[in-house]
């Protein structure tokens, strides 16, 4: 398996929300916890989100090697990748972290305790926004060497199907059409499979947000195929702690033991 770092091993959000609160305020007064589990991503606060020197400060932290060695451990991760060792192989852990923090993440997983393992990160060159993306490409990539992912990121698993909804178009750029013709010529062509074939786990969301979320992405599968495209997802874990990823890896290793 591979696995996914913030907000999965690293308690990423909670650190940020927590800074962020004594930088630029806390109108809800709301724990960094319960901020968290209201807005899920620091940028989705509303108040931050139109602050600009709030903003900036996020944009520093996504490549500031020091502010990662800071960052505390999701509660039972440490123990529960331990416990999953026992069971599957830890080959990478995947992030969407820019190349250039590799050293002090490397640095932080050793530190915290965490098995050594690859540890890929996005190009620098990729940009912020397309980092789900790239990951869905790379996790594409490495099976079946890597047939499971562990990730609290639904945009992951949604990257792995196109949305085959028109995006408004600006001057010089395709029209709707011709980006819909270039979509159904792209699929005839290569006759692509779209899709995950191996086990997603998706960590840390309960079980309204887990359905919301499996809602949206059978939405957009059904979408997809109804443009004629080829869409195989072949299964999603939802894992709302470390004690249900373990669980729910040790079952999937069992099965392919017995096949």
């Amino acid at each position: 398996v591979a696995l996914d770092i913030d907000e999965t091993l690293a308690w990423t959000g909670g650190y940020w929300l927590q800074q962020m609160q004594k930088l630029f305020g806390n109108p809800e007064n709301l724990t960094p916890e319960e901020m968290f589990k209201k807005y899920k991503l620091c940028q989705h606060v509303p108040y931050y989100a139109s602050n600009p020197e709030a903003m900036q400060w996020m944009h520093e932290r996504r490549s500031c090697d020091d502010t990662q060695r800071k960052l505390p451990a999701i509660d039972g991760a440490v123990a529960g990748v331990a416990e999953l060792c026992k069971h599957v192989n830890v080959v990478a852990y995947l992030t969407v972290r820019p190349h250039k923090l590799a050293e002090g993440t490397a640095w932080w997983l050793q530190q915290s305790g965490f098995p050594a393992a690859s540890v890929v990160c996005k190009p620098d060159e990729v940009a912020f926004e397309e980092g789900n993306a790239w990951k869905a490409g790379v996790l594409g990539q490495l099976y079946p060497h890597v047939r499971g992912m562990v990730d609290d990121n639904p945009s992951v698993l949604l990257s792995f199907v196109p949305d085959p909804k028109p995006t408004p178009t600006k001057p010089g750029q395709p029209t709707t059409d011709q980006q819909a013709a270039s979509v159904s010529a792209s699929a005839s062509e290569e006759e692509r499979v779209h899709g995950y074939p191996g086990t997603f786990f998706l960590f840390g969301h309960d079980d309204e947000e887990a359905a919301a979320l499996l809602r949206k992405l059978d939405d957009r599968t059904q979408a997809a195929r109804g443009a004629g495209l080829r869409v195989e997802m072949r299964e999603v874990v939802v894992c709302p702690t470390w004690d249900a990823v373990v669980a729910a890896v040790e079952r999937k290793a069992a099965e392919i033991n017995q096949n």
